[in-house]
């Protein structure tokens, strides 16, 4: 099965390429600005694979190792962790690697492992402190996902950690009690019985809003403080939807993916099929959800804001979390309010600004409620 997985790079994998590949540098950035003298990074990849797919095409870790090749700051502190248990996959993986131009200017090197990710790899993760660590992992399935392997990945300062959940896999291994125990090492057993008991009484959509909202919570129990589920939705062959999740315990690093995965949504021309926040409603409120559109922040602005006065940047910081919204909706929501003469702008430092531009600092004055 996953040697089949390899002949070509499916949509899908596609997708959570662009991601990683997209998220990585824009992470190991601002981290390498915070490390101290001889500090390093770790991208590590727990189900690498061989590196290209049949075609030639490179999958995950070859377009992260380019993306660290090519920059001189990253190539002196990021070490690239790479791990297949597959010996077949592990041996052509080391050699796409050696295969790379320029991988002797890697200062710290590339490392290849063929360890099973199982609960020993899990206790021996969560013994050890971590170097600051972006970990990506992509099960086939949902074999050796669970919830102590994420809070081992995540606990250590700089941590985060980005995986491919399936939940057609995991729906129907709900529905097999041969398969209880990995279930129940991914959401916990009070969260299993749980999705046991009320996943056959909802429609599909909500069972997948149930599914991820228990998963929300069970990550939250080991360590994670903020937990971003990501769908996209595949047309052809076959109408799928897959699901990405970051989880991470600083605002920087959710507030980043976000602005990721949302340019990756406006730009449909990369596959077939769309991206999209996972849906939600009232019952499910930790979920993100793209509930409304653009067009409804403003007004949700007004209300959530009236009588305030705080800065640009703070309005973003203190209503975008748990909401699809990014910060340029909110600098566009900002503009056709003050457009429209709902809110005031000063400049506390009277600076000559650009006409048109909203900058962070200015400070923006709501009318009290009513007004």
């Amino acid at each position: 099965m996953t040697d089949q997985f390899f002949d070509e790079p499916r949509q899908h994998s596609k997708i959570k390429a662009q991601i990683v590949a997209k998220y990585f540098p824009a992470w190991a950035k601002i981290m390498a600005a915070q490390l101290r003298p001889g500090g390093s990074l770790v991208y590590l990849d727990l189900m690498a694979g061989p590196g290209y797919y049949d075609d030639g095409s490179p999958s995950t870790p070859i377009l992260v190792a380019e993306q660290v090749l090519a920059n001189a700051r990253l190539r002196g502190v990021v070490r690239l962790v790479l791990n297949d248990a597959d010996p077949v996959h592990a041996a052509q993986l080391r050699a796409a690697m050696e295969g790379l131009p320029d991988i002797p200017s890697l200062k710290q090197g590339f490392h290849i492992y063929q360890k099973e990710v199982d609960d020993g790899f899990t206790e021996e993760l969560a013994r050890v402190r971590l170097a600051p660590t972006f970990a990506f992992v992509d099960p086939w399935g949902y074999k050796g996902l669970t919830r102590a392997l994420i809070g081992s990945l995540v606990k250590d300062w700089g941590c985060e950690c980005l995986f491919f959940f399936n939940f057609e896999a995991v729906r129907r291994a709900l529905q097999n009690p041969l398969v209880d125990p990995a279930m129940e090492a991914l959401f916990s057993p009070v969260r299993a019985a749980e999705l046991r008991t009320r996943m056959p009484s909802l429609a599909p959509a909500q069972q997948e809003a149930e599914a991820l909202s228990q998963l929300d919570g069970a990550l939250m129990e080991v360590g994670a403080k903020y937990v971003l589920p990501f769908r996209f939705h595949l047309t052809a062959p076959h109408h799928r939807s897959y699901h990405l999740v970051f989880v991470t315990k600083h605002v920087l690093g959710y507030t980043i993916m976000k602005e990721v995965m949302r340019d990756l949504s406006t730009r449909p021309s990369l596959i077939d099929g769309s991206f999209e926040y996972v849906p939600a409603d009232a019952n499910y409120p930790g979920l993100l959800a793209l509930l409304s559109p653009p067009e409804e922040l403003a007004p949700m602005l007004r209300r959530d804001f009236a009588g305030c006065e705080l800065q640009v940047r703070a309005v973003f910081e203190q209503h975008h979390i748990g909401k699809a919204f990014v910060l340029r909706d909110y600098k566009s929501a900002l503009k056709q309010l003050l457009i429209e003469g709902h809110i005031k702008v000063r400049d506390p430092l009277a600076k000559k600004r650009r006409a048109g531009a909203l900058a962070d600092d200015l400070v923006v004055c709501f009318p009290p409620a009513g007004g």
